[in-house]
């Protein structure tokens, strides 16, 4: 008898607080759907990071970045080595510089270019350069050809009078006849070691170029 009344109660305090207990439902239900939502967008947007980095290394897993240009030889004397061999699988040499580009009929002109050049993967020919997107909307399309402005070599300190030079001996102009568009979302169009998201003005040229330069 005892256990009836308590049910009864239960039924007729729900009855009489149902304004308040709906309320608490529907808060209840909100709460489970933003949450759910949460944790779907969240594993979403993991994913498409994810694969934006994947995107946008490649083959890339590590880099060792210099700020003075090293022998080619380096790589080659790395890969021979037996602790190298046991963690890596190949390593490419390249460089990697930031300049200015400018279109041969100076229809347009963009700063902060990251210029690209890679040994043995990506090969760019001789003459010619690879535009990612956001340079190519830089400069106003791809075909015509492109001049490079590039720091120099500077083996002494910038604030040591030896290295007070003019700007025709800090500066090197490095140009290509023609140039063509990167596949749109592939590496030579994202590729990016800086970590951020926005996307950079990306060039690629033949690194035996760019070295004679």
């Amino acid at each position: 008898m005892a256990s009836f009344s308590r049910f009864k109660l239960l039924i007729r305090n729900l009855s009489y607080f149902r304004a308040a207990n709906l309320a608490v439902v529907a808060g209840m239900a909100v709460a489970t759907a933003v949450l759910a939502g949460a944790l779907m967008v969240g594993d979403s947007v993991r994913q498409s990071l994810r694969d934006l980095a994947q995107r946008r290394l490649d083959f890339v897993d590590h880099a060792m970045a210099s700020p003075r240009f090293i022998d080619q030889s380096l790589a080659t004397r790395l890969a021979q080595s037996p602790a190298f061999k046991e963690r890596f699988q190949s390593i490419t040499p390249g460089v990697t510089l930031r300049g200015s580009a400018a279109r041969a009929d100076a229809r347009g002109r963009t700063a902060g270019v990251q210029i690209t050049a890679l040994a043995d993967r990506y090969a760019v020919p001789a003459g010619q350069v690879v535009l990612n997107g956001e340079l190519a909307q830089d400069l106003g399309g791809v075909g015509a050809g492109v001049r490079f402005s590039l720091p120099a070599p500077d083996e002494a300190p910038r604030e040591s009078t030896l290295a007070r030079r003019s700007r025709d001996d800090t500066i090197l102009s490095f140009a290509v006849e023609t140039s063509k568009a990167a596949q749109a979302g592939g590496f030579l169009d994202l590729f990016n070691l800086s970590g951020g998201q926005r996307p950079t003005p990306d060039a690629w040229v033949n690194l035996q170029s760019l070295q004679e330069e």
